[in-house]
């Protein structure tokens, strides 16, 4: 899934990293000489990571998310796809994956690269909103979901998922937090199509979906409580045999 289409608006889009999970990943990595960031786009993380002494390099899909990246000062970047990494096995201490691993379509893939790749560890920060049900982005997938659309968001929280099938060495809540959320804010943003669950699905259906979901909650404000998660996997549990019970 490239993110050409949003490169530009990215970073004023998207909720901003949270502090303590730039904090809690400094210090995760603070025995790691260097770490692959996998989806690294405009280096929301990547960034303030290497401003902490974390020595970080990044892939991406997308050259207008590098771009982005590069004008805040980035240079370790790679254009590539997250399935066939293009490092050396074992030549990386850390791979690192936040808000990308639900886009990817061939999952197992990509976490047979990251084992292969990976000396030490694999990290990634997980935002659960609860109740999940009153989230604008939650109700549309459900709608277009159940008239048997399929969408960019392929998994749903795919971290948790691999932690049921490879226990992770370190599962930590971070913080947690309330949040606001609007629903003509979140309905308007979803019309525009700026979030990438929305590219892939016909005008037809999104249509549809918007009108349902207008009718249910126009003029709503919801109060969710957010949980912002650190996990992290030892490489060397990232093994084929492991790997099998993910679904490609």
């Amino acid at each position: 899934m490239c993110f050409d289409r949003a490169a530009g608006a990215y970073d004023t889009t998207r909720r901003a990293v949270r502090p303590e999970a730039i904090e809690a990943l400094a210090e995760e990595f603070s025995d790691c000489s260097s770490v692959l960031e996998l989806g690294v786009g405009t280096g929301r993380l990547a960034v303030p990571l290497i401003d902490r002494g974390i020595q970080v390099v990044g892939v991406d899909l997308s050259r207008k998310m590098l771009d982005q990246g590069r004008a805040k000062g980035l240079e370790r970047l790679v254009l590539g796809d997250v399935c066939r990494l293009p490092f050396r096995p074992k030549s990386i201490d850390a791979v690192l994956a936040v808000h990308v691993l639900h886009l990817i379509e061939r999952l197992q893939d990509a976490l047979l690269e990251v084992g292969a790749t990976a000396r030490k560890k694999f990290v990634s920060i997980v935002d659960r909103f609860e109740p999940s049900a009153q989230s604008m982005t939650w109700a549309y997938g459900q709608a277009i979901r159940a008239r048997g659309v399929p969408t960019a968001m392929r998994w749903v929280q795919p971290e948790l998922g691999i932690a049921m099938i490879v226990p992770p060495r370190r599962f930590e809540t971070l913080v947690r937090y309330e949040e606001r959320e609007s629903a003509d804010a979140a309905l308007a943003a979803l019309e525009r199509r700026t979030w990438a669950i929305t590219w892939d699905v016909p005008d037809d259906v999104h249509r549809s979906v918007l009108a349902e979901l207008s009718s249910r909650f126009a003029g709503r404000t919801a109060t969710l409580t957010c949980k912002v998660e650190l996990l992290s996997w030892d490489a060397a549990d990232l093994t084929p045999e492991a790997l099998q019970r993910v679904h490609q």
